[in-house]
Parts: structure tokens; sequence; C-alpha cells
């Protein structure tokens, strides 16, 4: 009964369709033990199941079929499949750690609208307190607050360049710039280094800028252009109306934490930025 099966009734006792039987000896995965040559009928044996589960297994670990006949076939080939399924092992990391950094990013512009719509038309500084964060760094030639909106554009697709030739896998998205604090206390507006928030997948070769641990006075105002504008009004609070209580002793960090991409149609750069600069009580 079991050592001579219809490729229909193989199909339902492995819960597979006949297309795919029929595709499996095409690819030569799995050959029947007999074709009729009058009618084209295929039959099969009840023991070839075996070969389908493990088929199945390692396709739902996500091997190619070409993987998978080489393994089952291939003399030359001398991987075992333990040997395999370490290698497998390796990339599933990487796509979890790709998935999680993208879940990251995700929950980041979620809370960038939430921020947004908190913070809609307020002028007011706040001291919050923020764990240490980090940075790729990239320095670039000329000041920030110089910049026509299109420079700005060039020197974003210069890091980002940069990073893919350090094979950055990461998601390239709110950019932002540092000021050293000694220029920030002056007055004399100048950044000439941008930042992108450091990424679960590690980034070798690349220079790092680390945000200490502590308190911050944050700001936050809306778009590129008015960035300057709102800095001197945060730059003279922090040193009128904090001075009793605060000092400032950390650079001044201009972190993008929101983008609007439906902007981007009109080939605009809309963001949410949080002005801050870390601060110690008196």
């Amino acid at each position: 009964m079991f050592s001579k099966i219809k490729i229909g009734d193989m199909a339902k006792l492995n819960q597979l369709s006949i297309q795919t039987l029929r595709y499996y000896d095409e690819k030569n995965l799995l050959k029947p033990i007999e074709v009729d040559s009058a009618t084209g009928f295929r039959y099969y044996s009840i023991e070839q199941s075996s070969l389908l589960d493990t088929i199945q297994l390692l396709k739902a670990l996500h091997f190619s079929l070409e993987e998978i006949r080489s393994f089952l076939y291939d003399d030359t080939n001398e991987q075992s499949l333990e040997q395999l399924l370490i290698k497998k092992q390796l990339v599933m990391r990487e796509q979890i750690q790709e998935l999680t950094n993208q879940m990251r990013w995700i929950n980041h512009f979620q809370k960038g609208k939430q921020i947004l719509e908190s913070t809609e038309g307020e002028t007011k500084i706040v001291v919050t307190s923020f764990a240490r964060r980090n940075f790729y760094l990239y320095r670039i030639p000329k000041n920030v607050y110089e910049m026509s909106e299109g420079e700005y554009e060039f020197y974003l697709r210069s890091f980002k360049n940069q990073l893919k030739e350090k094979d950055f896998r990461g998601i390239f998205s709110c950019v932002g710039t540092v000021m050293n604090h000694r220029d920030f206390l002056n007055g004399h507006f100048s950044s000439k280094q941008m930042f992108l928030e450091k990424q679960i997948i590690p980034l070798e070769g690349f220079q790092t800028y680390e945000a200490k641990n502590g308190l911050y006075a944050v700001m936050y105002c809306k778009g590129f252009k008015n960035e300057l504008t709102v800095l001197h009004y945060f730059r003279e609070a922090l040193l009128i109306d904090f001075a009793d209580d605060y000092q400032v002793v950390g650079d001044y960090l201009c972190e993008v934490v929101d983008e609007f991409p439906e902007q981007a149609r009109e080939g605009k750069r809309e963001m949410l930025i949080r002005m801050q600069v870390r601060v110690e009580k008196k």
C-alpha cells in the first residue's frame, strides 16, 4: 500500500501541493520512484516522506532550494548540516539586529510625533536627565549655520556615503550637529560636526562622539531655518534666567528627533529639533 503512492496522495499525506512535488522533481530535490511511461503519472514511496521533512525543515530555516539540493546530493560539498546551521545562525543574528534596529527607529519616530504634539507652540526650556548616548561623528569643512539648504543636503550625502564605505547597514535619518560648549557660551555659533545615533549593527573604524549622562537644558524648535533664531534665545535664557541655578558644562547638541516625510515630495526637509546642552547644578 505504501510502496507506490500516487502524487496526489503523497502530497496530501505531507500537506503539500501537487505542484510543489512536481517542482521538487524538476529541481532534482525529490524524484518519484517511478514515472508511468504511458500516462506520465508520478509515484512515490512513503519512506520518501523523511526526505520531504528534511527539505521542509531547511526551507523553514530559509535555506534556498539550491543550498538544500547541494547539501543532499552534491558529493563534493563537504559541509555538514551542523556547519550549515552555524552559518545560518550568523545570518539570522544579523537579521535580528536589523529588525531590532528598525523597531528602534519606528519607536524613535513615534516618540518624535508625541514630542511635537506636546511641545507645539512652546518656547520654554526644561531641565531633564539623559542616559549616555553614542553617535557616529562626521567632520565637515563649513559651518552648518552658514550653509544654504542645498549645501546642507550635499554634506548629508557626504556623511551618508562615508558611512556606506564602512559597510553601514543602518537607517540614515535624523542627523544632528555638535557645537563646542565654548563657542556656544561665547555666542559664536559654529558647528562643523554632524552626528548620527549609533545603531544596533556595529560599525568599525568610524569616529564616534559620546554625549555623557546627566542633566540637560532642553528646548524644541521646528525646522532647519528656525534653529539659528531660536538658538540666540536658548543661549540667553540659559545665561540669564538659569544662571543662578545651573552652569553649562557640555557641548551644544542639535539633535533631530523627528523628520516629516510628507514634506519630502515638495523638496523640503522638515524636522523637529531638540536643542540641548549638558548642565550642572551650582
